[in-house]
C-alpha cells in the first residue's frame, strides 16, 4: 500500500492526542475510551506499515511506543501462533537496539523485568527481550563500573596503592 505522507500529515498534525493521530495515519478507528487500543488492533499482517511508520521521522517518541507496542504484539502472537519468532523479529529488534532510550520502559514490561512469576506466565517473546535488555542497559552499566576513568586508563597511572 502506497501513502502520501505529505497529506497524511497535514491531516494529521494538528491533533492532539497521538493514539488518535496513529488512528488517522494507521486507518484505524479508535473510541475514546479504548484504553487497550494499541494492543486490540494489532496485526501482523499490518507489520511492515507499522514499521515504515515507525522509519518515517514525524512521530512523537510517544507514538513510536506506541507503534512499538503494536509491533511487540504482532510478534508475540505468531511466536504463540506459530511456535518460533517471526522473520520481521529482526527488523522489530534493531529498532529496539537503536532506540533503547524510547523504549527501555517497554522492554522492561514486555520481558517481565522486576517480576517474579514463573516462566510460564511470561510473554512469548519476554526471552528475546530479556537478552536485549542485558546488552543494553545491565552489562553497560556494569562496563561503566568496572572499567577505570579515561584519565587512569591514558595516563599510565594505576589505581592500586602501594603497601
Amino acid at each position: 500500500m502506497e501513502y502520501n505522507w505529505d497529506i497524511i500529515f497535514t491531516l494529521s498534525k494538528n491533533m492532539k492526542d497521538p493514539r488518535e493521530r496513529l488512528s488517522k495515519l494507521l486507518n484505524e478507528p479508535i473510541d475514546p475510551n479504548d484504553q487497550d487500543w494499541e494492543w486490540i488492533i494489532s496485526d501482523s499482517e499490518r507489520i511492515w506499515d507499522y514499521i515504515r511508520f515507525y522509519n518515517i521521522g514525524h512521530l512523537s517518541a510517544y507514538e513510536r511506543r506506541l507503534l512499538m507496542e503494536m509491533m511487540l504484539q504482532a510478534v508475540n502472537d505468531d511466536k504463540l501462533e506459530f511456535g518460533f519468532m517471526p522473520r520481521f523479529w529482526l527488523k522489530v529488534k534493531a529498532l529496539l537496539e537503536t532506540n533503547f532510550s524510547v523504549h527501555k520502559q517497554t522492554i522492561e514490561y514486555w520481558a517481565n523485568i522486576g517480576e517474579f512469576a514463573p516462566s510460564y506466565y511470561s510473554w512469548a517473546i519476554a526471552k528475546e527481550l530479556r537478552k536485549i535488555y542485558w546488552e543494553k542497559s545491565v552489562k553497560k552499566c556494569m562496563l561503566r563500573i568496572c572499567e577505570p576513568p579515561t584519565f587512569y586508563r591514558t595516563s599510565g597511572l594505576s589505581l592500586r596503592t602501594s603497601n
